[in-house]
């Protein structure tokens, strides 16, 4: 292998574990997960396409405003989390972002779906959840 090559190589490795989440990350590292090849498909223009990607869905803001009211129903983090994901589709990153700032939680622009998604569902519901738990709390001890 010529010096291009094995820069090339590690340069595509780098490029997939930036790729990960942070659970994924450690599995890798623990032994617990891999990393697969996905071979790309070329399509027009020299545009590339990975393999399939869940399907994803972009909303109007009025929807945005709705499934926002929606959130702040829920009772626990999984119905929040299902309630995002709208039977099997996941929302783009715009959606997520927008979401978030109509929320009025902080998204860096580094941040993936995932973290988004996070954020929100420890905002709206988590923050609630602790409260309420804190409120329940008998600090007297009768």
């Amino acid at each position: 292998m010529s010096k291009r090559e094995v820069t090339n190589l590690l340069n595509a490795i780098l490029k997939a574990l930036k790729e990960l989440d942070e659970v994924e990350y450690k599995q890798v590292l623990d032994g617990k997960g891999r990393i697969q090849f996905i071979g790309l498909e070329y399509k027009d223009a020299g545009r590339r396409k990975k393999g399939k990607a869940p399907p994803k869905t972009k909303l109007t803001v009025e929807e945005l405003h709705v499934l926002a009211s929606q959130l702040q129903t829920c009772q626990t983090r999984e119905e929040a989390r299902e309630l995002l994901y709208k039977g099997d589709l996941a929302l783009l990153k715009e959606n997520l972002t927008q979401l978030a700032r109509l929320l009025g939680i902080h998204v860096d622009k580094n941040d993936r779906n995932k973290t988004i998604e996070d954020k929100i569902v420890e905002s709206v519901v988590g923050v609630r959840l602790r409260s309420e738990a804190i409120r329940s709390l008998n600090l007297k001890g009768s």
